[in-house]
């Protein structure tokens, strides 16, 4: 099986996981051995996959090392960490229109070069879920490029922004991934900021999720102008972390339907 091919299951385990936080996986070594291919390849898939998922020995020093380089094994410059293995995306579209934003993101990632994504709902009205074997800000940065070139390609698929972790939906379970793997994406001298996009999840107000999370980072914040934008949106059965530098995310006004 191509290694593409591999991605684009193994990138729907980690929000599987998140969302069955009393669960505990064991990863084993697929691919590898008899599958044919190396660990440092299979690895950085696994790289934002929740706490309750324990790797084989020797992984999660690998895992860490991918995660700390691109794919090309250049550190990003001022930070510790480059978003490399999650490559989900959520998209957005007008309510009712689900059926007809998944093929069109069909259609406009096949133009970019995966011919087989996955889109799912997210169980939030207006926003679905995509899993691609692309890297997500490629996705970004070419469906931004198609959008300038012929905006007509972008009727339904409104807004895309990328994922880089799993979560399942529990304050402390966040606080933990935002301490152990969003800080070290932010260079000691960067500055931040952080985006709750709350949708039902009752138990808490926006400013109580902020003020628990924003504990936990120990860098310069900056609401106006930030060198990252930590992003936090609330789903139905998870919540999807993603550290964003601006110009990461596609916004595109909604058309008439």
């Amino acid at each position: 099986m191509p290694l593409a091919a591999i991605a684009r299951y193994v990138n729907a385990f980690p929000r599987f996981a998140a969302i069955h936080g009393e669960m505990t996986f064991h990863v084993t070594r697929i691919g590898c051995a008899a599958g044919g291919y190396r660990d440092d390849e299979i690895a950085p898939l696994l790289a934002g996959a929740p706490p309750n998922c324990h790797r084989p020995k020797g992984r999660e020093r690998l895992i860490k090392r991918c995660a700390a380089e691109g794919p090309d094994g250049d550190p990003e410059p001022g930070a510790t960490g480059k978003p490399y293995a999650i490559r989900d995306l959520l998209v957005s579209h007008p309510l009712g229109y689900f059926g007809r934003a998944r093929n069109e993101v069909v259609r406009l990632l096949g133009r970019i070069g995966d011919a087989q994504p996955r889109i799912e709902k997210s169980g939030v009205p207006g926003i679905c879920i995509v899993h691609t074997s692309v890297d997500n800000r490629e996705v970004v940065i070419r469906c931004t490029e198609l959008c300038r070139s012929d905006p007509e390609l972008f009727r339904f698929a409104i807004k895309w922004v990328p994922v880089d972790f799993w979560c399942a939906k529990d304050l402390d379970a966040i606080a933990r991934v935002i301490e152990d793997e969003v800080v070290p994406r932010i260079g000691a001298e960067q500055t931040w900021a952080m985006q709750v996009e709350k949708r039902g999840w009752v138990e808490y107000h926006t400013a109580e999720i902020i003020e628990r999370l924003a504990s936990t980072i120990d860098r310069k914040v900056n609401l106006k102008t930030p060198d990252k934008l930590v992003r936090i949106d609330v789903l139905r059965d998870a919540i999807a972390i993603s550290v964003l530098r601006p110009g990461e995310v596609l916004s595109i006004h909604a058309p008439s339907t």
